[in-house]
């Protein structure tokens, strides 16, 4: 966790901030809070998004809860629905990672995360068609 933040102090504090309400208001373990913000920080700047967003959009989708599984079939964090992203999970498989993984779930929504930063909505035919996640 350190290494990632090696050259900002301010950033570490705020993603121990972060891991560690995350840890307590959503039950997780304190472990899987720091990785959740860790992988979510590292993906998103891969990716140009704003970390802050898409930890936000972890927390509407799935409530942090790692291996959510929606009524609907979305898995994972950012919830991902597997029918729509075939290829893409293939791919996955290919390079070692799993859906319900934070590094997963980014690299298949990523696009999704993209208009969000830009529009600040989500303008997927999907996203508009299926109901909100209650949490």
């Amino acid at each position: 966790h350190n290494m990632f933040f090696k050259d900002n102090k301010a950033d570490f504090t705020k993603s121990r901030k972060l891991a560690d309400y995350i840890s307590s208001h959503y039950k997780i373990n304190l472990q899987d809070a720091e990785m959740i913000v860790l992988d979510t920080y590292k993906e998103s700047i891969r990716h140009s998004l704003e970390p802050l967003l898409v930890l936000s959009l972890i927390e509407t989708e799935s409530s942090y809860k790692q291996y959510n599984v929606s009524p609907f079939g979305a898995i994972g964090l950012t919830q991902v629905y597997p029918i729509y992203h075939g290829n893409k999970i293939k791919q996955l498989k290919s390079q070692n990672l799993e859906l319900s993984s934070i590094k997963g779930n980014i690299k298949i929504n990523r696009r999704m995360g993209s208009r969000i930063s830009r529009t600040g909505s989500q303008s997927s035919p999907a996203a508009k068609s299926r109901p909100a996640n209650p949490g």
